[in-house]
């Protein structure tokens, strides 16, 4: 059996909006999949859930990364570092890349992703020769995270947008439940 992982973003608990479907979803497809609940989630903290990741899970090779909002962000550096292994596809939900559209909120903290963001910029082509398959899913009116930025994230990494009309951060605030198209288009290109 395979290994697949859904990462929460911050302020994420494991049973958050759609995460408990595309849990079952991936498990119908004959995978295992885990949902750590990490500590400190409402300041992120790369080093320390990545160290969760690789001392308490198992491999993640030629498996498939799920994460939402920050959790993208522990994905794509994720796959930047030389012992993480090649996955065959990654789900980046509302896909949090940069702080430009949260300093404006009241409660921005600006220590808050400090432990999150690459000090630099990402290593789009270490990236992008870790994983087979990129699906990007954002709202079209995401206040958090920068459609435009997730548009072009998904373009330089040869990926497949799917954009929720009035998503919005595809969080609690839009009671979204399930994320059928990126499904769909998962089983198209047979990656479940």
């Amino acid at each position: 059996m395979k290994n697949a992982i859904i990462i929460h973003g911050t302020d994420g608990v494991l049973e958050d909006h759609w995460q408990p479907w595309f849990k079952k979803c991936l498990e119908k497809a004959n995978y295992q999949v885990f949902v750590p609940q990490f500590p400190d989630n409402s300041r992120p903290n790369y080093q320390k859930w990545s160290q969760i990741i690789k001392e308490q899970l198992p491999s993640f090779a030629d498996g498939i990364l799920v994460g939402h909002s920050a959790g993208t962000t522990v994905i794509l550096r994720l796959l930047e570092e030389d012992w993480f292994p090649k996955v065959k596809a990654v789900v980046l939900v509302g896909t949090f890349v940069n702080e430009k559209l949260v300093v404006n909120q009241d409660w921005y903290d600006s220590e808050q992703f400090v432990h999150l963001l690459p000090k630099n910029s990402f290593d789009l082509a270490k990236i992008k020769a870790k994983c087979d398959h990129f699906y990007f899913v954002h709202g079209d009116n995401d206040p958090y995270c920068d459609y435009q930025d997730a548009k072009e994230f998904c373009q330089k990494l040869d990926g497949k947008l799917v954009t929720i009309k009035n998503g919005h951060h595809l969080g609690s605030e839009r009671n979204l439940t399930e994320l059928s198209e990126v499904i769909d288009l998962m089983k198209q290109d047979k990656v479940i």
